[in-house]
């Protein structure tokens, strides 16, 4: 009983430190200009009620060099564009640990990759969706099926292990769960199926690329400690990596996101997978055809563009190994 009760003490202050840490991120976030540009968020308050915060209008950078009022000096670093300078958030610098690997068993090296339209995107009909269709059911924007990162990274896998297996899985619905007042805890339990059986036990890697369509950060902290908690619990021999953003719609967000996932890196014990040279050159581009394997094509429009192309998908699947290599098992002989 006093163990249960010291556990649960221990979950407490847990959650309480995520929490408060979520909240002075949020903070932090808003100060920072996250809000600039006219983008719009959604925060929700301690009390649960949605706050929306408007930014003021500011000059031009044209503006602001020119007029020289106030004194201010021009903003240093990136600036979005109606020229508000956005906020900068380092990459945390993760703490090396003695790592213990295991020696491979022999048997198929289960890859397992949970993430949302980059992992994996379904077949979506241009009926569904004029402006964002997808005549494919492999990730977004590869040319083809063996060249998104998650089958490159398998096939990488199969030259060092022999026989794999990989499950691939679009997990967006946790990214945006809080968007429509569901916590995102509500679905841990849809990966499931992922792990039932002898495959939780037998899978040997997992990768979580998420975080691209968030837009809600107040749980988010704590809500990816659940996510790597219950995978560790579900797949307790598998090597997990969490993966940096790198669709580009808004780089501060994509910043702020990536600073909660290296804190709760770093908190877990888990790799932290940068993707910080992700740029312009590594995206599909607007205009792009890509054919399927059934000989229908997409156009790839606006909204897509800066998904990754086969240059960057072969950059993710690059990073991750780079990585995780020292975290992989070992093969005798």
């Amino acid at each position: 009983m006093e163990e249960e009760n010291g556990k649960r003490q221990r979950n407490n202050k847990s959650n309480l430190k995520y929490a408060a840490v979520s909240s002075l991120l949020c903070v932090a976030i808003i100060l920072g200009g996250l809000f600039s540009g006219g983008a719009l968020y959604n925060v929700i308050a301690a009390e649960e009620d949605a706050v929306r915060y408007e930014p003021e209008t500011a000059p031009s950078v044209e503006e602001a060099v020119s007029s020289g009022e106030g004194g201010e000096t021009p903003p240093s670093g990136p600036v979005d564009t109606d020229g508000n300078e956005m906020p900068s958030y380092p990459e945390i610098e993760q703490e090396t640990e003695v790592i213990e690997t295991r020696e491979y068993d022999g048997e198929t090296f289960r890859v397992v990759c949970i993430g949302n339209s980059v992992t994996q995107h379904p077949y979506m009909s241009q009926f569904e969706h004029p402006d964002g269709y997808w005549l494919q059911d492999w990730g977004m924007a590869a040319s083809a099926r063996e060249k998104d990162y998650a089958h490159l990274l398998e096939a990488k896998m199969g030259e060092i292990y022999g026989e794999t297996s990989l499950e691939v899985y679009n997990y967006m619905q946790w990214e945006v769960a809080e968007q429509a007042g569901i916590p995102r805890s509500a679905y841990l339990t849809y990966l499931d199926p992922l792990f039932e059986g002898e495959k939780g036990p037998d899978t040997d890697l997992v990768i979580i690329q998420l975080g691209e369509s968030c837009t809600m950060y107040n749980s988010l902290l704590q809500d990816y400690a659940d996510l790597i908690d219950y995978v560790r619990t579900h797949a307790p021999n598998a090597v997990i990596g969490v993966t940096g953003t790198v669709i580009i719609m808004d780089e501060a967000r994509n910043a702020a996101v990536d600073t909660i996932k290296q804190m709760v890196c770093q908190d877990r014990g888990v790799p932290y997978i940068s993707m910080s040279g992700y740029n312009e050159s590594m995206w599909v581009g607007e205009g792009t055809v890509i054919y399927n394997e059934q000989g229908e094509a997409t156009v790839i429009s606006l909204i897509q563009r800066t998904h990754p192309g086969d240059i960057g998908m072969q950059y993710i699947a690059d990073q991750i190994f780079q990585i995780l290599s020292p975290y992989l098992p070992t093969v005798s002989g």
